[in-house]
């Protein structure tokens, strides 16, 4: 068996590769990324009645997802499907209606999740999970709402750094990982 012919990178492609730079590159294109896991440490007010986009500020796992000069943005590193979970913790949002979403860099909007809010209550979290398909530097956005709220709310921060436990699970974060192209 002759293996040092050429063969298609991907099927319609218009390039031929050895079988080693062919094994080189589609291995390459499926490794996954592990994911990485977006947290703020700083309160954020939200705008009454209008959908007003989270920025992160911290980091841990896989680089590529994220640009300092949008901290509202995560990257796409490489095309593919994504999962993206996702939690606000919010605060005084009395009788308020909340929702949260994800928009794509088109300012289209896909909803995570929404709940009517008991009025008794002081801190709410809305959480949602979704798939995602984006191109290579393709963008999204964290969105939350919360409309006819009773006093100003923020999204609630970790106060603290990511690697304790409770930073991790007990504020607003975001985590997003790498499915298959």
């Amino acid at each position: 068996m002759d293996l040092t012919g050429q063969f298609p990178l991907l099927e319609g492609a218009d390039s031929l590769y050895t079988l080693k730079e062919y094994s080189e590159k589609m291995a390459a294109a499926l490794a996954p990324l592990t994911g990485q896991f977006a947290l703020t440490n700083n309160n954020q007010a939200l705008a009454t009645n209008a959908k007003t986009a989270i920025s992160w500020n911290q980091y841990e796992g896989d680089a590529g997802y994220t640009s300092g000069t949008y901290p509202d943005r995560i990257y796409a590193p490489k095309a593919g499907l994504y999962r993206v979970e996702a939690t606000v913790l919010l605060s005084n949002v009395g009788g308020g209606f909340r929702s949260i979403c994800l928009r794509d860099k088109n300012g289209r909007d896909a909803e995570l999740a929404n709940s009517p809010v008991p009025s008794s209550q002081f801190f709410n979290a809305v959480s949602g999970a979704s798939k995602i398909r984006l191109e290579a530097g393709d963008y999204f956005q964290f969105m939350a709402e919360v409309l006819s709220p009773s006093s100003p709310v923020s999204a609630i921060s970790a106060g603290g750094d990511l690697s304790t436990w409770l930073a991790k699970y007990s504020a607003t974060r975001l985590f997003i990982s790498w499915e298959r192209p």
